[in-house]
């Protein structure tokens, strides 16, 4: 089986923009306006990558929710769109067998299985939750980040 793996990093002047916000009084909105950086998705072994940059990570954990979501309940043609509109869109297709295709603004078209995708998806949605805990501890007191945390996979 194919294996994906995600990583993100954070831009260090959206780190230096954050620090000035009451993190425990924002709104889902301000959330996903938070932890702006990048998205590293890897697909082995063909070593192929996308790069979904100046995003808001937490913003793109929700889409990947929504995406995971709407193909286990037969939508099999979806999307998640960066918050600009410009940057970090995908399209995604599900094929009769698993076969998953994700597409990228610039045309980029990468074949992986479903599974692996959906199996990524859900180890990083956990992992990241918890690093950006570790990055903004106020967030702990935001009542919209823990009913986030609430309805993570299962």
């Amino acid at each position: 089986m194919q294996e994906v793996i995600f990583d993100f990093s954070l831009s260090l002047s959206a780190l230096e923009e954050d620090k000035k916000l009451k993190l425990k009084e924002l709104d889902l909105w301000g959330l996903k306006e938070l932890a702006e950086g990048k998205i590293f998705i890897f697909f082995e072994p063909k070593r192929t990558y996308l790069i979904l940059d100046e995003i808001g990570i937490i913003d793109y954990l929700i889409q990947f929710r929504s995406v995971i979501s709407s193909i286990d309940s037969g939508i099999h043609e979806t999307f998640s769109v960066s918050s600009d509109y410009y940057n970090g869109s995908l399209t995604y297709s599900l094929k009769a067998g698993g076969d998953f295709f994700i597409r990228d603004d610039w045309g980029v078209k990468i074949k992986t299985n479903y599974y692996a995708f959906k199996k990524a998806v859900k180890k990083f949605d956990k992992d990241s939750m918890q690093e950006l805990l570790l990055i903004y501890p106020e967030l702990a007191e935001n009542k919209n980040f823990q009913e986030l945390l609430a309805h993570q996979f299962s």
